[in-house]
């Protein structure tokens, strides 16, 4: 008999929290066709009556953000301000689309032409809702990131079912309640639960016409290679790895504690967190002391959580141990713990290890743990060179204290984010994008909307005369 359910594991204590159901290959293809019916009528609404289901989630996220805070916390051990800043971001970004307007959606938006050239040609665009998206979310950001993802899709027209990520399941499906408060039309919002298994009967689905995935490099390929031949829309956030630059005139009271929590926050489970720091040769050895030192004071549970899974956190042990092997020195951290109360969890120290070995450094995969890897660069040639180096495209940090002076950086780094002074800082007006193995299409931003329709082009002509060029050619007697 098929096991119906698994189990999601404390990653504080390894105790099992609760039981995730799996949702059957069947009951993914009722839902996807539920989906597709629902689609028929909610593609017909303008975009100011679906706005009003979102100004009603807004609300029900303010009345109950304790509850979501509460949940995030169990459910992945984020220290309070992590989860709450997800609930507040979340509401900032459907507060964003609801306050945007979308030209081209609800009625043709005119193009405009050469009128000495076409003085009787107009020309119009208008955007259409591509149909049901299949949503899979990861469990870093178990709540914001679906927000941030199902919000444009819906502003657009779209219909969705959602899988939440197994490791995070109960945050997930907390948006069920939610849309249903919020009085979002029946099979408007959907969610199905289950492993990767469940994920593919979704992504597979005939009635999918759009996949809006975030998670690992591998992952974000498989679909890639499934789906690139096929008319179905991606939007595939996928792994970061990012460096950090510091240069020789970066100010240190900024730099250190930027880059300090842009490595280390939420364990360093962050797509665009900070796993390799490059640093001028000029300040090297006198910024390393003053990194390690700042990292030593950090505290486990209150301010490191523990890693997501013990899956991964053996996994990031032989990460950890195979860079020691090729030539990787320790400076500070690893998973010598002597609070035998934090051991029972996936807890490791916030880790320092420098890597010379410039190859070697571009070519380690997206680690997702509190772990850096740090190493001098001669020139900002030398830095740009590491960094594209890199399969990885998502974003970097740069640390400087006169930000006019490095237009070339802001250029050459191939990359589609720049943090200047600044780290993992998402805005909702601006793009969230990756390049090379990072990302396809867009997050955030009215792009993101855009992105997941279909542009129809209208061309009329009011001339009731015919046209010089069409047939005949040739003068016929």
């Amino acid at each position: 008999m098929q096991n119906n359910n698994f189990s999601k594991f404390s990653p504080r204590t390894n105790e099992k929290l609760y039981d995730v159901k799996i949702t059957t290959s069947e009951d993914v293809n009722d839902i996807c066709l539920r989906a597709k019916l629902a689609f028929e009528s909610w593609r017909k609404k303008s975009v100011n009556e679906r706005k009003k289901y979102l100004k009603k989630i807004v609300e029900i996220i303010r009345d109950n953000s304790e509850h979501i805070i509460n949940t995030i916390m169990l459910d992945v051990e984020k220290p309070f301000c992590e989860a709450e800043t997800e609930v507040i971001e979340s509401c900032d970004i459907l507060e964003y689309y609801c306050s945007e307007e979308f030209q081209g959606i609800d009625s043709p938006v005119e193009i405009e032409l050469n009128t000495e050239t076409w003085p009787y040609k107009k020309a119009y665009g208008l955007y259409e809702p591509s149909g049901v998206y299949a949503v899979i979310k990861p469990w870093n950001y178990p709540f914001e990131l679906i927000i941030w993802s199902i919000v444009p899709l819906l502003i657009a027209g779209n219909t969705i079912v959602l899988k939440p990520s197994e490791l995070s399941n109960a945050t997930g499906i907390l948006l069920r309640e939610i849309t249903s408060k919020a009085g979002l039309p029946e099979g408007v919002f959907n969610i199905i639960e289950g492993d990767g298994t469940t994920g593919n009967y979704l992504i597979e689905n005939k009635n999918i016409c759009g996949i809006s995935f975030t998670g690992s490099s591998k992952v974000g390929k498989k679909i890639f290679e499934k789906k690139k031949n096929m008319s179905v829309k991606l939007s595939l956030e996928m792994g970061g790895s990012d460096f950090a630059i510091v240069l020789s005139d970066a100010i240190d009271e900024i730099a250190l504690p930027g880059i300090l929590w842009g490595s280390f926050s939420n364990a360093g489970q962050v797509c665009v967190g900070i796993e390799k720091v490059l640093i001028s040769k000029n300040k090297y050895e006198e910024f390393i002391k003053k990194l390690i030192l700042e990292t030593k004071k950090l505290v486990l549970k209150e301010e490191i959580p523990p890693i997501i899974s013990r899956k991964q956190y053996l996994h990031i042990r032989d990460v950890v141990d195979e860079a020691i092997k090729h030539g990787g020195k320790l400076l500070c951290g690893g998973f010598d713990i002597k609070n035998d109360d934090i051991k029972k969890g996936n807890y490791m120290l916030p880790t320092i290890i420098e890597c010379k070995d410039y190859e070697y450094l571009s070519s380690i995969e997206e680690i997702f743990a509190p772990v850096i890897f740090v190493a001098p660069f001669e020139n900002e040639q030398h830095a740009v060179k590491i960094v594209n180096s890199s399969c990885y495209g998502l974003g970097c940090s740069i640390w400087t204290d006169r930000v006019e002076k490095h237009d070339f950086l802001y250029r050459a780094l191939d990359v589609g984010m720049i943090w200047v002074n600044e780290v993992n800082l998402p805005m909702p007006q601006v793009p969230w994008i990756g390049r090379k193995e990072s990302g396809v299409g867009f997050n955030l931003s009215k792009n993101a909307v855009y992105d997941s329709m279909n542009f129809k082009s209208i061309h009329i002509d009011n001339d009731s005369s015919k046209r010089f060029w069409w047939y005949p050619y040739i003068q016929r007697s």
